[in-house]
């Protein structure tokens, strides 16, 4: 019975150990080698806490750093996250650690924020925790010394919260960790690092959302309805959609396509992007309206997100939804105007509702000048008699950036030989903007979902304030 109650006492007083929670997960090499270093410190990891989270409802015994199965490595933040995250550290509810390797910084302090730049995204980490959690924090940041790294602890001693450092840094990084723990779960945080904290994988996935509702925090009452522009059909496929979901519309879903291969695209304090090349040319865009761009961005990373093309759809009781990214904006306000324009110059059609759509974007230069060249469509259309979008005519149109001028190429359709005496340039003229507004689109979408470098410039770009004025929830036109 001694014996017993002695080992009982010994067990007892022995410290809580770490351990990696998901030891079937994909490596991770700095979590990996975190591990045995965080051991004695009774810090657990996870290489995917969502997939370690057996039993998502209970809070963590122990603090365990790891990864997001929403958050993959090489995924910046978007507008909505930044504006989440640095309310959150200002509001002293969370801070965060910036690490690099050693070998890759210049050793100054003032050099660092730019060594951070120079870097390739997977070098650059950034871990999120809860301020009630610093002691764990100041644990992480010396086993990261250990492992030779260049470590940065936000916020500071001494220094405010309201300090921009951390909030840059947490704009461009490339491995987003985070620091669970019970504290971690008790905040009231829209941080989306916090969000996902004891959330458990959905049925057979890598993501806590469910399949056709992944990433539903970026949807809301109000959209439209998310579609494919590819499933309005074209000349030879017929469309599989029905008519009401394209009921008076714009949908812009393409991807740019480049004539030489970029590999950054930075902004610019004169609100111009720098296109860098693989071949170390640098293409300059015009200097453009910075809160157009932004609608444009937003709504490239809105529709990667939500895997639709939607931008401005009208019912048939002239009922406006328009995506989040351009409501209440001043280029919202103007595509939904744009929108009614089509039936004011084509007539005598069997014909109900119009919708323009992006048919293709290059991105090509003049000497170093960047130029877009979008083709696009302004189809007309009615139900078949499966009630599916059947076009009856379709207006093809190619736009030039350079000249800001949209020309008419082509039409198509089994009722293209009923359209006559229609004022096609007032019409391409009219509609132009919509195929800027694609062009500008499709070079985010290309950059977002690529391994094309958006860093440099892109907090100040994120924290561009867009509002307009409110746009109209209803219309009498086309």
């Amino acid at each position: 019975m001694q014996l017993l109650v002695g080992f009982v006492l010994v067990v007892l007083t022995l410290p809580a150990y770490g351990r990696l929670l998901d030891p079937d997960s994909p490596a991770n090499t700095l979590l990996d080698q975190l591990t045995p270093l965080l051991h004695a410190h009774a810090i657990d990891v996870a290489r995917n806490l969502n997939a370690a989270a057996s039993k998502p409802r209970k809070k963590p015994r122990s603090p365990r750093l790891g990864m997001l199965a929403d958050i993959p490595a090489g995924s910046l933040v978007g507008s909505t996250e930044l504006e989440h995250w640095e309310k959150s550290y200002r509001d002293q509810q969370i801070g965060a650690i910036v690490a690099l390797p050693a070998r890759l910084t210049s050793g100054s302090e003032e050099g660092f924020a730019e060594d951070w730049l120079k870097v390739g995204l997977a070098q650059r980490t950034f871990i999120t925790y809860a301020v009630t959690d610093r002691a764990s924090a100041q644990i992480l940041v010396q086993q990261l010394h250990q492992l030779d790294f260049a470590v940065r602890l936000y916020p500071a001693a001494n220094t405010p919260a309201n300090s921009e450092g951390a909030p840059r840094f947490y704009a461009t990084a490339g491995q987003r960790l985070v620091l669970d723990s019970r504290q971690a779960r008790e905040l009231e945080s829209g941080a989306l690092e916090i969000e996902l904290l004891g959330k458990k994988l959905y049925r057979r996935s890598n993501s806590v959302f469910p399949a056709n509702g992944r990433s539903s925090r970026y949807y809301h009452k109000g959209e439209p309805d998310r579609f494919r522009k590819a499933d309005l059909g074209d000349n030879q496929v017929a469309a599989t959609i029905p008519e009401i979901i394209v009921s008076g519309g714009i949908a812009l879903g393409e991807r740019a396509n480049f004539q030489k291969r970029p590999v950054a695209l930075a902004f610019q304090p004169n609100h111009s992007f720098q296109l860098q090349l693989d071949t170390g040319e640098v293409w300059q865009f015009p200097a453009q309206d910075p809160l157009m761009l932004k609608a444009c961005f937003d709504f490239a990373v809105r529709s990667l997100n939500i895997e639709s093309d939607a931008i401005i759809d009208i019912d048939e009781r002239h009922r406006i939804r328009i995506s989040e990214a351009f409501r209440n904006t001043n280029i919202g306000y103007e595509l939904i105007g744009i929108d009614e324009q089509p039936f004011h110059y084509v007539d005598n059609l069997s014909a109900i509702k119009s919708v323009i759509i992006d048919i293709s974007v290059g991105i090509s230069a003049t000497d170093t000048q960047a130029v877009f060249a979008t083709e696009y469509e302004i189809r007309f259309i009615n139900p078949d008699r499966h009630k599916l979008a059947e076009t009856r005519v379709a207006l093809v149109y190619e736009y030039d950036s350079a000249t800001d001028t949209a020309s008419f190429r082509d039409s198509w359709g089994p009722r293209a030989f009923r359209v006559n005496n229609v004022d096609y340039a007032a019409l391409g003229a009219a509609t132009r903007k919509v195929a800027s507004v694609a062009g500008w689109a499709a070079l985010f979408r290309a950059v977002e979902g690529s391994s094309i470098d958006f860093s440099r410039g892109r907090y100040e770009f994120l924290k561009i304030d867009n509002t307009g004025p409110p746009t109209p929830r209803s219309s009498y036109g086309g």
